[in-house]
């Protein structure tokens, strides 16, 4: 128990130490490291059984990279957050991603083959007691099954420990607001080029407003595994929000960046039918109105 966890964190500590914060070396030249691609391929799949571990030890590459610079504005991102910090963000929220993906696509093809193994047997004991009956027994091969791909969209991942996934959601929360800053600044950059055509005004560069959406994109797709793994958490952050913005007539007056929490969330028909389940009618409104929109965005982020 204790070598694997030492193992996972010299492998985590291999990468760390190459990250653009540490090396000065450029996220191109990073994914491109031997070295560094070996290590990844190795933690990747290590996650199909020590999932939390490694989680929690990128979490806290993570919220060590990120922890000293924290902008309040979107020119503020630009100028207060090193552009080597953002590809740092980038590179490990993308290595958890792929270590979250890689662990549920095992689980449910181990889960799939186990259910077709019972079912197939269960098949087998039936036809075998049918044809006894009439005194025509056949050890042919057992009937195949024909729906393998409903069983596989009904499981259900394990979930992650509470207070991993708290921590998960409070760093995820960071970087949604960086998004939420820049999208807001470049709309109403837009506005204010069309008002004041000849006035030079703050701008922010493409390459960071490109960067901070990537990073956006792939705590997307963190934020959808945890969302899978563990609902009733996830739900209850995004409720607690969106009270907030029942409480309010015009919700343009306020739009936290949590609520794009929705946007990523890994939605069924209960789970949709829970979140737009509100008691107070303008409560209901203010949900489907917010759902509506971020399904829509759902198509992009994931």
């Amino acid at each position: 128990m204790r070598s694997n966890t030492k193992l996972i964190s010299s492998l985590i500590n291999r990468v760390a130490v190459r990250l653009p914060i540490n090396s000065g070396r450029k996220l191109e030249s990073l994914e491109q490291d031997p070295i560094v691609q070996q290590t990844v391929a190795a933690i990747i799949e290590l996650s199909r059984y020590k999932l939390s571990t490694i989680a929690n030890a990128l979490g806290t590459v993570l919220e060590n990279v990120s922890n000293n610079y924290q902008a309040t504005s979107a020119v503020a991102i630009e100028q207060t957050i090193p552009f080597d910090i953002l590809q740092s963000q980038l590179f490990i929220l993308r290595l958890l991603s792929a270590c979250m993906q890689h662990q549920w696509k095992c689980y449910r093809e181990l889960s799939k083959e186990r259910s077709i193994v019972a079912k197939t047997a269960s098949l087998s004991l039936e036809a075998a007691a049918a044809d006894a009956a009439i005194g025509i027994y056949n050890d042919s091969e057992s009937p195949q099954i024909t729906d393998e791909k409903s069983m596989a969209q009904s499981i259900d991942l394990p979930p992650l420990d509470e207070a991993l996934v708290t921590f998960i959601l409070v760093l995820m929360g960071r970087f949604l607001n960086q998004a939420h800053l820049v999208e807001e600044f470049i709309e109403q950059q837009q506005l204010n080029a069309l008002e004041y055509p000849n006035e030079p005004l703050p701008h922010i560069e493409p390459t960071t407003a490109n960067i901070v959406m990537d990073i956006y994109k792939a705590a997307g797709r963190v934020l959808y595994y945890v969302s899978a793994s563990n609902w009733l958490t996830y739900y209850a952050k995004i409720k607690s929000v969106v009270q907030v913005l029942g409480a309010i007539k015009d919700l343009n007056e306020l739009s936290p960046p949590e609520i794009r929490m929705l946007e990523s969330s890994c939605l069924t028909r209960q789970r949709l039918q829970m979140v737009l389940s509100g008691k107070e009618e303008e409560e209901k409104k203010t949900i489907l109105s917010i759902t509506i929109v971020c399904l829509f965005a759902c198509l992009y982020v994931c």
